[in-house]
């Protein structure tokens, strides 16, 4: 084990520590600041626990996996044993939609076991898959406002250590804890992807990381070190439509909430001086020719990268026409072969191998890959999710936002990349957070109460559990009264 990685280790456990210490619910609290912070390193190949009998090798989400789904069986079977009287709350729309897109990956998968390589892929792709919407769950049962703190804390500041990691990648040390591809940023720079394996990732985080962290933060010398952190962190990206996904979350929160909060004033000073920046790379091909700022200028603002998505976009829609089933994955021989039929270019990767291009959209690469089925309910669940949590948001709660602007990124990164699989570490932290802000919204109060009034009777029990299973998914704990923030 290098350096760089035990000190990574180390500074990783400190925080992990000092957070757990403020839970509330630690046993979940602990699971999830070992899985978020243990990612980067245990996510490597070098460092992933191999497993004969399984036939299949231990990573974070499949560890995750596991365990939640152990924790949620046991739980459903609680709810058989024990049925309560279910809370009169209506579920969101967007839950049912992502059951469905759970359920159109693995049917769609099923379909092309031959595709992907058999069962034994299908069950890790739809394993894979479902750790989005355990977490959820799981998130949205256990986190009390407190833990929720927690969470975001833990959030942020993973992503100030991605952005400091990423500029060491910038300036000095492109290897320096990389675990993905070295892909070129202009001239002799590559671009940053900090503790994540490719630099989109690394970019959605820091807009989550910035919006948490402006929304809960107090003081102007913090909501400056986050601003500015996640500022930098998505320029090293080198990722334009990432920058531009930046600007239009960090806008929208500026003209949501800056007028009640210092800290909107500290994101309009943000959003000024990248915009400032913007400006003046244009003009630095007249100040600085034939140096950086020249590089920069003409392979990463003025370089036509558009023209080279727009044909990703028209194979996808007629692949999708041809295999309105789908292809399983993008990780195919046969995805390959319609890719190079279509002219779809080929990337070469550090391991040798050389593969497709996948579509840079997560609506029509939730549609190549999944078919009509997965392409529609991908989308109605983005944009479901999208309104309900837009229908949260209050002008004098700052921290009702958080759901809508994570989701808002979440929605614009897929229009430029693909996140349609949801097993990658900042889609799980998407699912924790969302799910800890639902359950935010039913129980404010961070105390636990007495458990619901227990059912009785032969029939009402087994109509709980054969017509509504998804009552077992419904929260044990009481609503208490009143909603503090912050």
């Amino acid at each position: 084990m290098k350096l760089p990685e035990v000190a990574y280790i180390a500074l990783a456990c400190l925080l992990a520590w000092a957070l757990l210490r403020r839970a509330e619910n630690k046993a979940f609290m602990a699971l999830v600041l070992v899985w978020l912070f243990g990612y980067p390193i245990l996510a490597r190949p070098e460092y992933m626990i191999q497993v004969n009998l399984l036939g299949f090798d231990l990573q974070p989400n499949r560890i995750l996996f596991l365990v939640l789904s152990a924790a949620i069986g046991l739980r459903l079977l609680r709810a058989v044993v024990r049925p309560r009287v279910p809370r009169d709350r209506k579920r969101p729309a967007f839950e049912l939609f992502m059951l469905g897109y759970m359920l159109a990956v693995l049917i769609t998968v099923s379909l092309n076991h031959e595709v992907v390589g058999g069962w034994d892929r299908v069950a890790v792709i739809a394993s894979g898959q479902a750790v989005f919407f355990l977490a959820y769950y799981r998130a949205k049962w256990d986190v009390t406002v407190v833990d929720r703190k927690v969470l975001y804390d833990a959030v942020v500041a993973l992503g100030i250590i991605s952005t400091v990691v990423g500029l060491v990648q910038f300036l000095w040390d492109p290897t320096f804890l990389r675990w993905g591809d070295v892909r070129p940023a202009f001239g002799d720079f590559m671009r940053s992807t900090g503790v994540f394996p490719q630099e989109y990732e690394q970019g959605l985080l820091q807009i989550i990381a910035m919006v948490i962290g402006l929304t809960s933060s107090r003081r102007w010398t913090w909501s400056f070190v986050v601003l500015a952190s996640a500022s930098l962190g998505v320029f090293l990206t080198m990722h334009r439509l990432t920058w531009v996904a930046f600007v239009l979350v960090l806008g929208s929160y500026a003209a949501l909430f800056w007028i009640r909060r210092p800290t909107r004033v500290v994101a309009l000073i943000g959003l000024s001086v990248l915009a400032v920046a913007v400006i003046l790379s244009v003009s630095w091909e007249a100040v600085i020719p034939e140096s950086f700022g020249s590089a920069f200028l003409y392979d990463r603002v003025l370089s036509d990268t558009l023209t080279g998505r727009f044909e990703y976009y028209r194979f996808a829609i007629d692949l999708l026409w041809r295999r309105p089933w789908g292809v399983g994955s993008f990780y195919t021989d046969l995805y390959n072969q319609q890719a190079y039929l279509a002219s779809v270019p080929f990337q070469y990767l550090s391991s040798g191998v050389s593969r497709a291009m996948v579509v840079h959209n997560g609506f029509l690469a939730a549609g190549s890959k999944h078919g009509v089925m997965g392409l529609v309910l991908f989308t109605l669940f983005l944009v479901s999710m999208l309104w309900h949590f837009t229908k949260r948001v209050h002008r004098d709660s700052s921290m009702s936002s958080v759901p809508f602007f994570v989701v808002l990124a979440f929605v614009l990164l897929n229009a430029t990349n693909d996140f349609s699989d949801l097993n990658t570490e900042v889609a799980v932290v998407i699912a924790i957070v969302l799910g800890a802000a639902e359950s935010a919204l039913a129980h404010p109060n961070p105390s636990r109460a007495a458990s619901l009034t227990r059912g009785s009777g032969i029939t009402w029990q087994l109509s709980l559990v054969t017509s509504r299973v998804g009552q077992a998914l419904a929260d044990s704990r009481p609503v208490p009264q009143g909603w503090k923030t912050q």
